[in-house]
């Protein structure tokens, strides 16, 4: 490392004083180690939507543990002297006297190599921050640790970008940098002195570390006197302590009973003050609802319908999920997200949701279509407008703190089944206890539901799957039984009121026999039939319709 500056001795250095420079204008610490880490975590409002990423290759960000929580990290920085680096932007506006701190590790196959790069908007020219280079070591994030003032130039800028670069392609152990090798980054803080009047301390954020530990994110420093007073915390129960990080802006609820998993709870947050020498208090209340969930329930995917031989309008699209065990399990607080982007949630589970034991619940872009075309019925919404990509897509189920409950990629190419992909079939897991990241393990659907555009629609939303190798599928409906089933001869169908046309198909949606008129007592021989699982639809005089699957052998 070639340079460690306490933040005492830059203020030293620089001839301010501590009280100039406690705002905090940006940062990102990755608190929770989910996607929505790459936007700041704290700071000043116009800085909350911005993000941290890599430029020149590297791979997609994952948040490994770091210095204190979690990090932002990155593969592939193989052969990126001067052209691959991490970068954030802000504004500066109304701040002067601004300074940084960042810290960095990289594994022994990551680059050890880094200097630290400013510019004034999206077009100027990069310049180096005097004296900012890193030299990484796979060892921990204090070797690669920073305290740097800023330019004057970067003082009440409406756009200023930092990134760093990196300056060889030197491995952090001495060798090459390799693809796989990883560089991580964390605590980035940019800091600077209020020149353009003094603004109220706000809470940017609130977010559940652990059921015991609650963080409230300030956009300032705040004071001992109120910052620490569990009096201006309610909604939680008791809290027994609270207290303020070295940075002065954030503190930690201790909690003395710890949150329910999946419960709904509301923070308000009041009378906090900040550091300055006029104690400037909130402006007003602020109340955050939210709730928490870090149980990991077996929570099985185990139907996809990703892409119905529909013309465009996606309606008939669903996934299904499964209860894989015996018990009650609470899923409040969970998230299905589709693709891995940072903004792909399609459904927050809402607070007290559970499932009971061997439920299934499906999800659907249109849960109305849904339910009348697949005859269903509870089938539930997600993000209005969104589809499921007819590409390979990763779905995943997620606990609070962005632990994987379930995850895959389904894939239009083999093992996955390809008449899954637009031809009828949706795809479904028969059995849940496989692994569903293998395609292998998952087959077309072989129950017909309809014909859709010349296709037979085959699924199985809100139930198990049936397989070819059926030794017996129960009747339950007294309206219409079939038997025996299987059948290998002479089937039998009786009816409790008379229907006016029988229809049965094949698995592809083709009709193998109509009757017009059928009596209430029908023998149909099906030794011309190839074996296989067959639909029997009736329509009735009363307009109603009922259908029924058979298995030929």
């Amino acid at each position: 490392m070639k340079k460690i500056i306490t933040i005492t001795a830059l203020l030293f250095s620089i001839g301010i004083s501590q009280a100039q420079i406690h705002d905090t204008i940006v940062k990102w610490t990755f608190p929770t180690g989910n996607a929505t880490d790459t936007i700041a975590n704290g700071g000043i409002p116009a800085n909350l939507s911005k993000v941290i990423k890599t430029v020149g290759g590297t791979s997609v960000l994952l948040f490994p543990a770091g210095a204190t929580t979690k990090s932002a990290s990155a593969t592939k920085w193989d052969n990126g002297s001067g052209t691959k680096y991490w970068q954030v932007s802000f504004t500066t506006k109304g701040y002067d006297s601004l300074f940084f701190t960042s810290k960095q590790r990289s594994s022994s196959t990551g680059p050890r190599d880094f200097k630290v790069q400013y510019r004034l908007g999206s077009t100027g020219t990069w310049s180096d921050v005097q004296n900012a280079a890193v030299i990484d070591t796979a060892d921990n994030f204090v070797k690669g640790f920073l305290t740097d003032s800023l330019p004057v130039v970067c003082n009440n800028n409406d756009s200023v970008y930092l990134r760093w670069i990196m300056t060889s392609n030197i491995s952090a152990k001495g060798g090459t940098v390799g693809s796989t090798g990883t560089s991580s980054i964390d605590d980035i803080i940019i800091c600077g002195h209020n020149i353009s009047g003094i603004e109220p301390p706000v809470v940017n954020n609130v977010y559940v570390n652990t059921l015991s530990e609650v963080k409230v994110v300030f956009s300032k420093a705040v004071n001992a006197a109120t910052g620490e007073d569990v009096t201006n915390y309610t909604g939680l129960g008791t809290i027994s302590s609270a207290v303020r990080s070295v940075s002065l802006d954030t503190v930690t609820l201790n909690l003395a009973s710890p949150l329910i998993n999946g419960n709904a709870y509301t923070l308000t947050v009041s009378n906090v003050q900040d550091t300055t020498s006029n104690n400037t208090p909130m402006p007003t209340a602020q109340s955050f609802n939210f709730l928490f969930n870090n149980s990991k329930a077996p929570i099985v995917i185990t139907e996809i319908m990703y892409n119905p031989p529909e013309s465009g309008t996606d309606s008939l699209e669903f996934v299904e999920l499964y209860n894989n065990s015996s018990i009650t399990v609470l899923v409040g607080g969970y998230f299905f997200k589709v693709g891995t982007t940072s903004q792909n949630t399609y459904y927050a589970f809402p607070a007290g949701m559970s499932m009971a034991p061997n439920a299934y619940i499906v999800l659907a872009r249109n849960p109305i279509t849904v339910d009348t075309f697949y005859h269903i019925s509870g089938t539930i919404a997600w993000a209005s407008g969104q589809a499921l990509n007819n590409t390979n897509t990763k779905l995943q189920i997620v606990n609070s703190i962005g632990e994987y409950i379930d995850s895959l990629t389904y894939k239009t190419t083999a093992p996955w089944p390809t008449s899954s992909n637009g031809n009828g079939p949706s795809l479904t897991l028969c059995d849940p206890n496989s692994d569903n990241s293998n395609g292998l393990n998952w087959q077309a659907s072989a129950e017909f539901i309809d014909s859709l555009n010349g296709k037979a629609v085959m699924a199985n939303p809100g139930t198990g799957c049936i397989t070819t190798n059926v030794i017996e599928l129960p009747e339950i409906n007294d309206i219409v039984n079939c038997f025996p089933n299987p059948v290998k001869e002479i089937l039998t169908l009786t009816f409790e009121k008379q229907a006016d046309k029988i229809e049965i198909f094949d698995m592809f949606g083709n009709i193998a026999y109509t009757i017009t008129e059928p009596s209430l007592v029908m023998k149909i021989n099906t030794e011309n039939l190839k074996k296989g699982i067959y639909c029997i639809k009736v329509f009735f005089k009363d307009h109603s319709i009922d259908i029924k699957k058979i298995s030929v052998i």
